[in-house]
């Protein structure tokens, strides 16, 4: 009897200190990447029904927590996270924002809708899919990754406009580019060429102030555009600030480039010359009539030798001009973000260098960008907005082509190692050579 007595006052003992080894939890529901409010996020107590929600600062309060239980945290477009009491009183949660649900919000031509619910055709890339990407253009860095879509690059130059089929080719007189609607304002594109330099309007937009590109391609998503949407649109949203502490942002990338194999491999200098001499002298054992004036035909092979491949003068200055025509291309881009605010105001600002050289010494480009995108709630039924985008471009070029005399790639074999680059005295050698170019 002695035992069941003590049997049952320990039991009675173990149950008094379960019943008061609970308490009162606060703390406060964020977002992991700009510590902003999750509002009305859900609170459980883990292997209970026991939940309460959080209010619209994201605060919460959750009585009769076990010390040793664990608080499970979740809200749509968020990663559900456990976290262990452990005794504290005080538990904050810091949510990672969930890419798929993310992902199911699309803009189209008559504003937002949902991936599962919208039942034309359209892609949708988010800024994640193509931010480490080092381009100068949106177009650029999409290649490949929207079905369907054709995109080809027309020239290597810096700069050079790709070209986009989303229709395929739809006309041979009109233009066949799509339209870009950037923040919903239809925006001029296609080929801004000029000479010898091949360039896009869409350069001078910055593509670390992209958000996301939707590419819409049937006749139903892009009828709000009417005719100009005939070769499909391309919706660029760019970047917006978000509520929460200040988040700064600097990006910076370098990178060269060369040919990937010898660029037309030459003989060499004496090589040259032999093989120089020997083409007059089987030209010369055909035409007999050709060298009767010079005497004999080995005066004829020196005279047509010195007159297409001279000997070097001693008052002359020669390079190497595969060294003076072709780099090793060395490319930057720098962007530095600042984004922020609260509930009722949002700012979002940006500023970009990039600085392409080509491997031709001629070519290059230079931009300099600069946004700034703000908002706000001026009451509960207005909010006003805008955005200021500044882009300076400079950028040169030379023809790409197949003619024998234009083609900048080609003149490495025009020019010989015996073709003078300047005199001793650093004039520059302007004489005929090479049976009249000068």
């Amino acid at each position: 009897m002695l035992k069941q007595t003590f049997l049952l006052l320990c039991i009675l003992s173990l149950s008094v200190v379960q019943l008061f080894a609970q308490m009162r939890v606060t703390g406060k529901v964020t977002d992991a990447a700009d510590g902003s409010a999750i509002p009305f996020a859900t609170v459980v107590i883990k292997g209970t029904v026991t939940s309460v929600p959080a209010d619209a600062n994201g605060l919460y309060v959750l009585n009769n927590v076990p010390e040793n239980g664990t608080l499970v945290f979740s809200s749509i477009g968020y990663e559900i996270q456990d976290i262990p009491v452990n005794g504290r009183a005080v538990v904050d949660a810091a949510l990672i924002q969930q890419a798929v649900g993310l992902d199911q919000i699309m803009v189209v031509a008559y504003g937002t809708t949902t991936k599962g619910s919208y039942s034309g055709s359209a892609t949708q890339l988010r800024q994640e899919s193509f931010k480490d990407v080092p381009v100068l253009s949106f177009e650029q860095a999409i290649v490949g990754a929207v079905p369907g879509v054709q995109i080809s690059q027309k020239s290597g130059q810096p700069g050079s406009l790709p070209e986009i089929r989303i229709r395929g080719f739809g006309s041979f007189n009109a233009g066949n580019e799509p339209l870009y609607v950037i923040d919903g304002v239809p925006a001029t594109s296609g080929d801004w060429s000029s000479g010898n330099i091949y360039t896009s309007s869409m350069n001078f937009l910055n593509p670390g102030d992209i958000e996301s590109v939707t590419v819409l391609k049937d006749a139903a998503a892009s009828s709000l555009y009417g005719s100009r949407a005939s070769n499909g649109v391309v919706i660029i949203t760019t970047k917006k600030g978000k509520a929460g502490r200040p988040v700064t942002t600097f990006k910076g990338n370098v990178g060269i480039s060369y040919f990937a194999m010898d660029n037309y491999p030459l003989v060499s200098e004496e090589e040259g010359e032999v093989l120089t001499r020997e083409s007059w002298r089987n030209y010369g054992t055909d035409n007999p009539a050709q060298w009767q004036k010079y005497g004999t035909l080995d005066n004829y092979v020196d005279v047509m030798t010195e007159r297409y491949y001279p000997s070097r003068k001693s008052n002359l200055i020669y390079e190497n001009w595969e060294d003076q025509l072709f780099r090793t291309a060395i490319s930057q881009n720098y962007e530095l973000s600042i984004s922020g605010g609260n509930e009722n105001s949002k700012v979002f600002a940006s500023v970009a260098y990039t600085d392409e050289n080509g491997i031709n010494r001629i070519q290059y480009m230079k931009r300099f960008t600069a946004n700034v995108n703000a908002e706000h709630k001026m009451s509960k039924y207005l909010r006003v907005g805008g955005s200021v985008q500044f882009s300076d471009q400079r950028q040169s070029g030379h023809q790409d082509g197949q003619a024998k005399d234009n083609v900048y790639y080609l003149w490495k074999v025009h020019l010989t190692p015996r073709w003078p680059f300047k005199y001793d005295d650093g004039s520059y050698w302007m004489e005929f050579y090479d049976g009249g170019t000068r």
